[in-house]
């Protein structure tokens, strides 16, 4: 085999190469938009539904980013209600991510620490991040054109208790 015969091989090889890899990682596009964790409140004939996380997110580069904004503590429960939210509410810094077939961990950085939660799409409008296998189930977000405000807990030094994902 001549040199140029190994070497038009590697013109062929190297472009396959790069198109299976393409075709293991799924596109990031489709998790870009605003997103809003929901949870349902049940009482004295009232059911109402705000918002308690919000998350912003944009692909540049190939990369995620964007805000998580959600109470600084939240206890959680394994049938996917939460208590004790409490404020203030934080922001976390969307800066990366790690593809775990089928899934993408995206890295939250906060003032004190960085944590890697995973994400993945359920389908165009849903998406399911974090969750403890039988502990507790992961948070489900909602796509929405315009992210609501969180001004309703402004002036509450503690969020409405026993919420519950809808």
């Amino acid at each position: 085999m001549s040199t140029m015969q190994r070497f038009a091989g590697c013109f062929v090889l190297l472009p396959l190469g790069a198109l299976i890899g393409c075709i293991h990682r799924p596109p990031l596009t489709p998790y870009a938009g605003n997103w809003v964790l929901n949870a349902s409140r049940t009482g004295e004939d009232v059911h109402s539904t705000h918002p308690i996380m919000t998350m912003e997110v944009s692909v540049h580069h190939h990369t995620l980013y964007g805000t998580l904004v959600r109470p600084s503590h939240i206890t959680e429960e394994a049938d996917g209600s939460f208590h004790h939210l409490q404020l203030p509410l934080k922001t976390s810094i969307i800066d990366g991510e790690q593809f775990n077939h089928p899934l993408f961990d995206i890295r939250l950085k906060d003032a004190d620490h960085v944590e890697y939660l995973p994400i993945m799409l359920i389908d165009k409008d849903h998406l399911v991040m974090g969750g403890f296998p039988g502990l507790v189930p992961p948070w489900r977000f909602e796509r929405v054109t315009r992210l609501p405000t969180m001004d309703m807990f402004k002036d509450q030094s503690t969020l409405p208790a026993d919420e519950t994902q809808p």
